[in-house]
């Protein structure tokens, strides 16, 4: 899933797991503070599980991605996996490789991997290296954004207010929702700096 900041891929994501109770889901969060810390998406107690390999640099590698696809492989002894991997724009080079090397390992087994991101060179190349199905999540229409205002404030705004609230968000779902909760009075002109991140 591609999209700008607070598009709604997030939300998507939480949707449809919501949706598939039925299935074990595993979400990795990426995070901007993980100083480009190698794998820092997987929990650490599946990285324990890797077996020490020597004092080679690669070969404890590979021991550590073989250590998380057995843990992956074993999850979906109890049925289908949802592996959601959030904010994949702050994934380092070694989580791509781990990825690259899940998808090869675990071609044969119901996992769905599901990476949300915003668009750009890394999820080009993200995309490029694992392959897959790639869905860009564009901002909404002037009448799918006066829908959710509408069915956020119970249709109580003035007509008027509903357009600028609708205006002023530019499709963003994030923004359309905060403002309607917010009122007019209290929007800003424009979007703050913070959210355009």
């Amino acid at each position: 899933l591609i999209g700008l900041p607070g598009i709604g891929k997030s939300r998507i994501l939480s949707e449809f797991i919501a949706r598939h109770p039925d299935l074990k889901s595993l979400i990795w969060q990426a995070s901007a503070f993980s100083g480009n810390q190698p794998l820092h998406v997987v929990p650490p107690d599946i990285i324990g599980l890797a077996v020490r390999n020597g004092d080679n640099p690669e070969a404890q590698r590979q021991a550590v991605f073989d250590a998380i696809a057995r843990h992956l492989s074993e999850q979906t002894n109890s049925g289908p996996v949802i592996l959601a991997i959030e904010d994949s724009q702050w994934l380092d080079a070694t989580t791509g490789d781990l990825l690259a090397d899940l998808r090869r390992k675990l071609a044969r087994k119901p996992i769905l991997l599901i990476i949300a991101g915003r668009p750009g060179i890394l999820a080009d190349r993200l995309a490029d290296r694992i392959g897959g199905e790639r869905a860009d999540i564009t901002t909404l229409g002037a009448g799918d954004a006066r829908a959710i205002v509408m069915a956020m404030t119970g249709g109580a705004l003035p007509e008027q207010v509903c357009t600028d609230i609708v205006n002023r968000a530019g499709g963003v779902p994030l923004f359309i929702e905060e403002l309607a909760r917010g009122g007019p009075a209290n929007a800003p002109d424009e979007i703050p700096t913070s959210q355009r991140d």
